[in-house]
């Protein structure tokens, strides 16, 4: 309970309290929508489930790497399709991905440095994935073996973190700019406001 010997001071600690878990649920739904719009998960979940049926080559280039994703099924392959435009609007954006992965939070974070152009073809897509510099360019490749490790691995290389290359140092930025760092001030905030009002 709130202290009892002033009106006053218990309705102001329960509407601080209100507010605080009200802000808490308003950052988990920003998570929500961070990580994936309903219909990217969807892409990505037939993906994962279908992995088997894709195939995947990378090409290293002085810049980054050219991809080429492709499927002999035909519904796989416009799956593959919808997924990379999909991902190319969110590079275009800057809505980030898997934002509590320290990869994908660098790469968005340096998106200004990036190019990413991609055709489709019958089976599937060609990505020519660039960097404008080493940092960006270790990047992309770095995201284009993690895709890779998805495909192999599925939802086990999904619940890994992933880190920065060596050569960008701090450019992934702080890492309570992070989902979890954002729940767990809210988490540690509302715990402190409780432990005021009793």
């Amino acid at each position: 309970n709130c202290p009892t010997h002033s009106s006053s001071m218990k309705d102001a600690c329960f509407k601080i309290i209100v507010f605080a878990a009200s802000l808490a649920l308003a950052l988990a739904q920003a998570d929500s929508d961070l990580i994936d719009s309903a219909d990217d998960q969807v892409a990505i979940q037939y993906l994962m489930q279908n992995r088997a049926k894709i195939d995947r080559e990378i090409t290293q280039t002085d810049v980054g790497v050219t991809t080429y994703t492709h499927s002999t099924d035909t519904e796989v392959a416009s799956w593959i399709k919808m997924h990379v435009g999909e991902m190319k609007q969110r590079m275009e954006d800057n809505n980030i991905i898997r934002p509590d992965d320290p990869l994908f939070v660098a790469l968005f974070a340096n998106a200004d440095l990036v190019t990413f152009e991609y055709s489709e073809v019958a089976d599937g897509v060609r990505v020519t994935h660039s960097g404008s510099n080493e940092c960006a360019v270790d990047m992309v490749k770095a995201h284009a073996q993690v895709v890779s490790l998805f495909k192999a691995n599925g939802n086990a290389e999904v619940q890994k973190d992933h880190e920065v290359p060596l050569s960008c140092g701090d450019a992934g930025g702080a890492d309570d700019s992070s989902a979890a760092g954002r729940r767990s001030v809210a988490a540690h905030s509302i715990l402190f406001l409780f432990d005021v009002c009793i």
